[in-house]
């Protein structure tokens, strides 16, 4: 029924938890599908040693190094059973996450995604996600934009028939956003019942290694001309502005600058230049050139300045005196946040 699709690099310390998750659920109807991509740690051994014991059927199988977006597509490539579930290494289901998939599919067929909620997983304790509220039952992406916060292939469970458009291996930042884009554009069911836990301790988030800012910039731009040919309707494609160029790209930005870690700021116009031409969430544009002017050097808020002044953005530009306090009060909260830790 279900084949559950696991990328796996160096997760020698958390893929027994993981597989231990999937354990939780009786059913045989299940197919689990290692794919690993170029371990090099001990992470090949332990998933072999567990599964000798388990009832399900079962693939394991190596490939190099190629990236979460290339095991994945490899995953649904080897699949056998109707239904795809994503799983990462570092990450588990919850003790009755699968089995409500399994009843979803009893109780609602038909439906070509099955949406779940995800919760954070730090040590033993979870926690809920607040920004993930959506309506339960039946629904699409234009009926609910905010299906794009749960942008992510977790917590989700997809008809392998109406896979069209596979993972972008090309790109190692954001390379879920058209698969899941495309997914939602069909039939959606909303369970509002936690199946996965996020595991938030470790550090897998690619914006914890700034030094590879640039790129993921280069490949955030990428991704957002791929999803602007994908959607047709502007209340959804503000809502992936949101979800996309504030929540993400701001966020990435500032997270770098203010670690005094320089951004190519011609990566910066460039993506800036792809926003004003197609459309975008106002305060997206507003907290990149922000956070430019707070923590960019000079030559930085010398540059997005210019661009301002091109694309008639100058309102954007805080004048010296509301920068200098600006910069004061982002200081005196990063003083403040390194004193509590």
């Amino acid at each position: 029924m279900i084949s559950i699709v696991i990328p796996i690099f160096n997760a020698e310390k958390t893929i027994i938890n993981t597989l231990n998750s999937i354990q939780a659920t009786s059913t045989e109807l299940i197919e689990i599908i290692c794919i690993d991509d170029g371990s090099t740690d001990g992470s090949r051994q332990l998933i072999e040693d567990w599964l000798k014991d388990t009832i399900y059927k079962t693939v394991v199988v190596e490939q190099e190094n190629k990236g979460a977006a290339a095991a994945r597509n490899y995953g649904i490539k080897l699949s056998t059973y109707p239904y795809i579930l994503f799983l990462d290494s570092d990450d588990q289901l919850t003790q009755h996450g699968l089995q409500h998939f399994i009843e979803l599919l009893n109780q609602y067929p038909g439906f070509d995604v099955y949406v779940g909620q995800m919760l954070h997983l730090r040590g033993q304790k979870t926690s809920t996600i607040s920004t993930h509220t959506l309506r339960n039952g039946p629904t699409t992406l234009n009926e609910q934009p905010a299906l794009l916060q749960s942008i992510g292939p977790s917590a989700k469970l997809y008809d392998k028939r109406v896979i069209t458009q596979l993972f972008d291996e090309d790109i190692t930042f954001c390379e879920e956003h058209t698969f899941n884009v495309s997914a939602y554009s069909r039939n959606v069911f909303v369970s509002l019942e936690p199946v996965y836990l996020y595991n938030i301790d470790t550090g897998a988030s690619v914006t914890q290694n700034l030094t590879k800012t640039d790129l993921y910039l280069s490949d955030a731009l990428i991704v957002r001309q791929r999803v602007w040919q994908q959607m047709d309707r502007p209340s959804v494609w503000n809502y992936y502005s949101y979800r996309m160029d504030e929540l993400i790209v701001s966020y990435l930005i500032k997270r770098t600058l203010s670690a005094n870690i320089s951004v190519d700021m011609m990566l910066v116009i460039k993506y800036l230049d792809h926003m004003v031409t197609t459309a975008y969430f106002d305060k997206a544009l507003s907290k990149i050139v922000n956070f430019i002017m707070i923590y960019g050097s000079k030559h930085d808020r010398k540059i997005i300045g210019n661009w301002c002044e091109i694309n008639q953005k100058e309102f954007l530009i805080p004048t010296t005196s509301v920068l200098y306090l600006r910069q004061l009060n982002a200081h005196l909260k990063e003083w403040f946040k390194r004193l509590i830790n």
